[in-house]
């Protein structure tokens, strides 16, 4: 998972349908949001002044935004604190960070495939095990289909995710209640939920 908020959705929405699909739970890789933690904490605590494409967003944030979501099983939770901590580190010192869990997985000598969204070659550089790559943004059911042990990696924005498991998923991505004055105020504006017909 990495990216802003949006991007998570998608991705936890494809990670839901994988579990929903394949009646198993999915891993979530959260070692972007480890890798950027430094910039990540100076943008939420100073918010500074700063270029549009230097601004990694403000973390992980599925849990706080939607507190009824099933809560993913994110890897950082479920790999040894230390153990962790050393993949980080290598990650931080890799040229290639994308993919860097899969990478220290199969150097460990885990039995992994790899399925890329949209084959990003670089990304790709160096791992030794079975690839597979379907287009970007693409409803493709089959990639359900791979045996276990396989490493999903891209954005996964499309809407048959979510609408194949709607009725799960508009509770998962339901909003925690507006209690902010100020948000409440703007809440309320019909604007907001209106089209201002011209005259």
């Amino acid at each position: 998972m990495h990216g802003g908020l949006g991007n998570q959705v998608f991705q936890y929405i494809f990670a839901r349908y994988l579990e929903e699909t394949k009646k198993v739970r999915v891993y979530i890789d959260d070692m972007y949001f480890h890798l950027l933690r430094d910039e990540i904490n100076r943008n939420i605590n100073t918010k500074p002044d700063i270029t549009v494409d230097r601004l990694t967003h403000n973390g992980y944030e599925m849990d706080y935004v939607f507190p009824n979501m099933t809560k993913p099983l994110l890897l950082s939770e479920h790999i040894d604190n230390n153990v962790w901590q050393h993949m980080v580190n290598t990650a931080k010192k890799s040229s290639l960070p994308q993919l860097s869990v899969a990478r220290q997985l199969l150097e460990n000598g885990y039995n992994l495939s790899v399925l890329i969204e949209a084959a990003d070659c670089a990304a790709l550089a160096g791992l030794d095990c079975p690839i597979f790559s379907t287009p970007g943004n693409q409803y493709n059911t089959s990639v359900a289909e791979l045996v276990d042990n396989t490493y999903y990696y891209g954005y996964w924005i499309n809407p048959g995710w979510f609408n194949r498991y709607k009725h799960i998923l508009l509770k998962d991505l339901s909003f925690r209640p507006v209690s902010d004055p100020h948000n409440k105020r703007k809440f309320r504006l019909p604007w907001i939920f209106t089209a201002r017909r011209e005259p």
